[in-house]
């Protein structure tokens, strides 16, 4: 004959062990799921960085393309916004190609904008808010221009080098 316990203690411990089990099982989902919701700070800095050295080299070919009239990359003194522009006409941004069509101009920092968030830019060798690259893709500067991309989490900096118009993108010191 087999022996069962009827005792409340036994009972209970079964279902002590049942939610901690439970629990640690929730834990894990969460775990999972959480970060998912919400992109995590460094992936924003590191999207922003990868999207605004992609413009940069964008306006390196365009020019290259058509140098009688370089596209030039324009910054907004505050940080947040930058734009694609004709040399000639340095304040209207150009019209972006593909699909959208809208106009070629990013705006940082802004809920709008979940993947670039608290995302701001600080300029440095970069004369007059903006990089022009000449009929050869090099930039027309002194210094090889610098891009600080800073979030909450870090910084990243985009280096144009001047005399080949390389765009690297690097974690500073």
């Amino acid at each position: 004959m087999a022996y069962r316990s009827h005792h409340p203690a036994c009972r209970r411990g079964i279902l002590l062990i049942d939610l901690l089990m439970a629990i640690v099982v929730l834990s894990i989902i969460l775990i999972a799921v959480v970060p998912a919701m919400r992109p995590e700070e460094p992936m924003r800095l590191i999207a922003a960085s990868a999207v605004l050295a992609s413009d940069i080299e964008y306006a390196q070919s365009a020019t290259l393309a058509k140098p009688a009239d370089p596209t030039i990359v324009r910054f907004e003194e505050s940080g947040t916004r930058y734009w694609l522009a004709r040399q000639s006409d340095p304040d209207t941004p150009i019209t972006r190609p593909g699909h959208t069509q809208g106009p070629y101009e990013v705006f940082l920092g802004y809920e709008a904008d979940t993947s670039a968030a608290g995302v701001t830019l600080s300029l440095d060798a970069v004369p007059a808010l903006t990089i022009t690259f000449d009929a050869y893709g090099r930039i027309n500067a002194d210094a090889d221009p610098s891009i600080l991309v800073n979030n909450e989490s870090g910084s990243m900096r985009i280096r144009i080098r001047r005399t080949t118009g390389s765009v690297l993108i690097e974690k500073p010191d």
